[in-house]
């Protein structure tokens, strides 16, 4: 097992970089984050730990000289797939390209410092068998998907070729407290709005593997301090599939509404029909993400609630109903 000392958080003024810092303070480990602030928000940290940079600056390198910390956590990279169709160089430069600076500018150190790179359950692509494991077929179904799998390979070959200890992480689909987009934030503002039918993107019964940000945030610090790090990846997942129809039945039952549902029966490009992540290998070195969704989801809620400037009054319609009409 290693020691963490000091850490390095690229991208930590964003939703799980932020958990992931509170997490490191809570270690008593010295932190400091650097973060260009284009999609972070600097009040998540204590300034002191900040350094507003973009990672693809000189900066970097500068930093992890000075610094010199025993592992760098990088999730400094996109985390939306949408953009990668209108955008694909970019996601490259934005996934695979600030992996590779981040492992050259380790490889130059001496010792190397451990990289723990943020990856996707999207490069994946379309689940053939469940659970997901780490050996299931790569044929991500984005171009987002394909830039974080190049990220890993970079990961992999800098092991392999310089000894740079480093692991990709392949986080399914996290959800929780300070995260403003995706479906478990949006379905919770427009429950708590009481909109009427709580309309929904998507069909009853595609299915996710829904991941408490405080669960994958300690995933993180556990596999730094127990993975072998030989360049090899880790599932972030729970495990257990959710339909989105159970998903929206949950989300009521914790908000105590009654809503009628309407699914829209769309699909984006880019979103598979089933996933369920194999926890198995993390789970070996101790890695546990096993929040209820119940419990993960109320957190949610208390924060969404605090954060619109107090309780938010929904206004309850018919008797909620989850077998939704397809557009």
């Amino acid at each position: 097992m290693r020691e963490l000392k000091s850490a390095l958080v690229l991208g930590g003024a964003g939703f799980l970089g932020s958990w992931i810092v509170r997490a490191l303070k809570a270690q008593r480990v010295a932190t400091i984050v650097v973060d260009d602030l284009s999609t972070g928000d600097g009040s998540n940290l204590d300034p002191k730990d900040l350094v507003v940079s973009d990672v693809r600056s000189a900066d970097l390198n500068r930093i992890m000289r000075e610094r010199a910390v025993d592992v760098v956590f990088h999730l400094a990279s996109r985390a939306y797939v949408p953009p990668s169709f209108d955008q694909p160089l970019e996601d490259l430069e934005r996934n695979a390209g600030t992996t590779l600076m981040v492992l050259e500018a380790a490889r130059r150190l001496r010792p190397s410092p451990l990289v723990v790179c943020a990856s996707s359950a999207a490069v994946y692509g379309e689940g053939t068998r469940m659970p997901m494991a780490e050996d299931h077929p790569i044929k991500p179904l984005s171009p987002y998907g394909i830039s974080k799998y190049a990220a890993e390979e970079y990961v992999r070959l800098y092991a392999e070729l310089y000894g740079v200890p480093a692991i990709s992480l392949r986080l399914f689909s996290v959800y929780g407290p300070g995260q403003r987009k995706q479906v478990v934030y949006d379905l919770l503002c427009r429950a708590l709005a009481g909109q009427a039918p709580l309309t929904v993107l998507g069909l009853p019964d595609v299915s996710r593997d829904l991941v408490f940000v405080v669960d994958a945030a300690r995933a993180f610090l556990d596999l730094a301090v127990r993975a072998p790090a030989r360049g090899e990846a880790y599932n972030v997942a729970s495990g257990s599939p959710t339909t989105l129809a159970a998903l929206v039945e949950t989300v009521l039952q914790v908000l105590d509404v009654e809503l009628s549902v309407r699914f829209t029966g769309a699909v984006r490009p880019g979103d598979p029909r089933r996933w369920q992540g194999d926890p198995g290998r993390a789970g070996r070195l101790g890695v546990e993400c096993r929040t209820p969704l119940a419990d993960g989801i109320r957190r949610t809620a208390q924060w969404v609630k605090a954060s619109a400037g107090g309780e938010l009054a929904p206004v309850p319609v018919r008797p909620a109903g989850v077998v939704g009409e397809r557009a």
